[in-house]
């Protein structure tokens, strides 16, 4: 993928990620125009962008800032430790409801907002 159309991408993702609001309206209510789930967002960071692999080895080809990457390894750490300890399939209440989500939902915003830097 294209580093734009990746950088682009991914700051959509943790957009959600980072935004209460966002959740509460689609994950929780199903209100679109936008479709959308806990699980949706998990599979799109990590198998559609393969957001691992291009912050732990592809980071410099794309072009990003040693600040970003450890921002955006912050935030997937945090996410990857609150899904460990979640059911496997979770009800959106069951993430929104657990204080642990907002720290995942803060690091969520930091990583956003370094990767607009």
């Amino acid at each position: 993928m294209e580093n734009e159309l990746w950088l682009k991408k991914t700051a959509e993702v943790l957009k959600e990620f980072s935004s209460r609001e966002f959740q509460e309206r689609v994950w929780l209510k199903g209100l679109g125009p936008e479709v959308s789930s806990y699980e949706e967002a998990i599979c799109r960071l990590f198998d559609d962008l393969g957001f691992s692999r291009l912050i732990d080895v592809e980071w410099r080809q794309a072009n990003l800032r040693e600040d970003q990457v450890l921002a955006l390894r912050s935030f997937r750490d945090k996410l990857l430790k609150f899904d460990e300890d979640i059911s496997e399939i979770p009800k959106p209440s069951d993430v929104l409801d657990r204080p642990s989500w907002e720290d995942v939902r803060a690091s969520a915003q930091q990583a956003a907002a370094v990767l607009a830097d």
